[in-house]
C-alpha cells in the first residue's frame, strides 16, 4: 500500500478519566496511508492500521479544463473539451466519490455573436466531456460555470480561423466590368467566401479584351 506522505503527529492530549489518549489527524491527499501507533518504541496492538482517504465535495474553482486551453481551431468545426472535477485540495473525485451530476453552464461570447453551448455530459470516468461549434471567425471567450461560479481560469480566449475558401459562394463586383477601353486598366473585386461565410478582398486588373491578368493587392478579412 503505497502513501502519499509521512508525518509524524504531535503529542497525544490525555483525558482527564486517564489511560485515553486522542489524535487529530487531518488529510489533504486523497490516497492509501498506514497509520502506525508506537508506545515507548513498540507497536501497539493490531498497528498499522490501513486509512483510505476519498475526495471531499467538488469544488467548482478547483475545477479544471484538460490542457488548461482550447487554443485555436477552425469555423465549422467542432471544438471537444474535457473538465475535471476536484475537491477544495485538488483532489480528482471519481465516478465512485462523485456527488450529484453538475450542470455546467458553457457560453460562448464574440463581439459578433454569442450563445450557449450544449451542457457537457458526464463520462464513465467521471469527466464531463463537451463540444461546441461556430461558423463566424473571431476570437471568443468562453466561459466555464456552475451556479454563477466559474471553473479554474475560465472564461477562455479561442481563435476561430476561416475555413477554405467556397467556390460556389464566391463572385466577382464591378459596375463597369461589361464595358472597357483597350488598353486602360479597369478595377474590380473578387469576394471570395468561405463555406462558412468568411470573407476576403481581392483586387485586381483588367489589362486587355483578350484575357484578364490578376494581381493581387491586398487581403481584407471582414
Amino acid at each position: 500500500m503505497k502513501a502519499t506522505s509521512s508525518f509524524v503527529l504531535s503529542d497525544a492530549r490525555r483525558s482527564t478519566s486517564g489511560g485515553v489518549y486522542s489524535f487529530e489527524l487531518s488529510m489533504t491527499v486523497a490516497s492509501s496511508y498506514q497509520l502506525s501507533i508506537t508506545l515507548n518504541g513498540s507497536a501497539v496492538a493490531s498497528s498499522p492500521y490501513n486509512v483510505r482517504v476519498d475526495p471531499s465535495v467538488a469544488e467548482i474553482s478547483r475545477c479544471v479544463l484538460i490542457g488548461n486551453r482550447f487554443g485555436a481551431a477552425t469555423a465549422g468545426k467542432a471544438i471537444d473539451f474535457v473538465i475535471q472535477v476536484n475537491d477544495l485540495y485538488s483532489n480528482r473525485i471519481t465516478l465512485a466519490t462523485a456527488d450529484n451530476v453538475l450542470l455546467f453552464i458553457v457560453q460562448v461570447v464574440s463581439p459578433k455573436v454569442s450563445f450557449l453551448a450544449a451542457r457537457p455530459t458526464r463520462s464513465a470516468e467521471a469527466l464531463y466531456e463537451g463540444r461546441f461549434v461556430t461558423t463566424i471567425s473571431a476570437t471568443y471567450s468562453v466561459s466555464i460555470s456552475y451556479r454563477g461560479q466559474h471553473i479554474s481560469n475560465s472564461p477562455f480566449s479561442v481563435d476561430i480561423l476561416p475555413n477554405l475558401v467556397c467556390r460556389t459562394r464566391s463572385y466577382v463586383t464591378t459596375t463597369v466590368l461589361r464595358l472597357a477601353t483597350a488598353g486602360m486598366l479597369t478595377d474590380f473585386s473578387i469576394i471570395a467566401l468561405t463555406s462558412t461565410v468568411i470573407s476576403f478582398q481581392m483586387a485586381a486588373s483588367l489589362s486587355s479584351l483578350r484575357y484578364l491578368q490578376f494581381q493581387p493587392i491586398q487581403f481584407l478579412c471582414r
